[in-house]
């Protein structure tokens, strides 16, 4: 579990994506418990005004922007209106992603193959084109990606899903190499498929890490959380 007895993050502000729930929130959460000012995005109004009550007992600056993470639109308001309220931008953890109904790939229709890409891959570029911007002016920052162990493997009857997770992947490594020189890092973590509360927190300590100076030499990487 996450050492609430360090503040890694004293002052700085991360962003967190789909966070009322699941890794999201256990990532939010301690960021916010070392720190950190957090900036919480989900679809969801109701479930994201909820977290924030709670987040805000631990970091009273944080704040909740509903966003479609789809949507160019959405994504670049939310992060622009970031800044504006909490001044910089240090961390980015991209969380958003869905599971598809088992299909095998001749039988997934257009609509389901285009939505899980949207989600799980559209989201990711959205969000890092927009906190790259940001982190390049400032000269510094470190973005995870959450892509899964379907990321690193092929699965039957999941081709969209895991299309998606070697996709973030591929952005993560790319991107890495590109921001390098502006001192910010880009990995990606993959969990296991398995969601429990150990596992968020497992998922949430090895993001922290990656956002932490303790991996400062660390860049491009995709780490399994698998156990």
């Amino acid at each position: 579990m996450t050492n609430t007895n360090l503040r890694r993050f004293e002052g700085k502000v991360a962003l967190v994506t789909s966070a009322s729930s699941g890794v999201g929130k256990a990532t939010a959460l301690a960021f916010a418990s070392e720190g950190a000012h957090v900036a919480i995005l989900d679809a969801s109004h109701r479930e994201g005004e909820a977290f924030l009550t709670e987040l805000q007992r631990l970091s009273p600056r944080s704040i909740f922007l509903p966003c479609d993470v789809t949507s160019h639109a959405a994504v670049r308001a939310a992060i622009s209106l970031t800044i504006r309220r909490v001044d910089r931008l240090d961390c980015a953890f991209n969380n958003a992603r869905i599971e598809n109904k088992s299909a095998m790939l001749v039988d997934i229709d257009e609509e389901d193959f285009d939505h899980s890409i949207d989600v799980n891959l559209k989201s990711v570029w959205l969000c890092m084109k927009y906190e790259l911007v940001q982190m390049w002016q400032q000269g510094n920052g470190s973005i995870v990606n959450c892509a899964s162990a379907a990321g690193l493997i092929g699965v039957a009857q999941a081709s969209a899903h895991v299309a998606g997770q070697h996709g973030i992947l591929g952005l993560t490594k790319s991107a890495a190499l590109e921001v390098t020189r502006a001192k910010i890092r880009v990995n990606a973590v993959c969990p296991t498929a398995i969601q429990t509360t150990m596992n968020d927190a497992a998922v949430a300590d090895a993001v922290l890490w990656l956002c932490s100076d303790g991996a400062s030499l660390v860049t491009g990487q995709s780490i399994a959380v698998d156990g």
